[in-house]
């Protein structure tokens, strides 16, 4: 975007590009970490029911903790 068209972006939303996309991109943090957090109660308690191995169990987190970190990387 040109400078004039940023300034009239600020003017009328009153708020920058830079800090909209940061609110933004904050609030999908939020709710993937909290879908993360959420999965991993679950799964931990299927586990110690028994309805899955530890090995399954920990497949998941790992495969969890590396979206996550993806997505991190991706984002910022």
């Amino acid at each position: 975007m040109t400078a004039n068209q940023l300034a009239l972006f600020q003017q009328s939303a009153g708020v920058s590009g830079d800090s909209l996309t940061l609110g933004i991109a904050s609030v999908g943090a939020l709710v993937f970490l909290t879908f993360g957090a959420w999965l991993a109660y679950r799964q931990l308690q299927r586990w110690q029911s028994g309805q899955i191995s530890f090995y399954e169990l920990s497949t998941l987190l790992v495969r969890t903790a590396v979206v996550m970190l993806l997505l991190g990387y991706l984002v910022g």
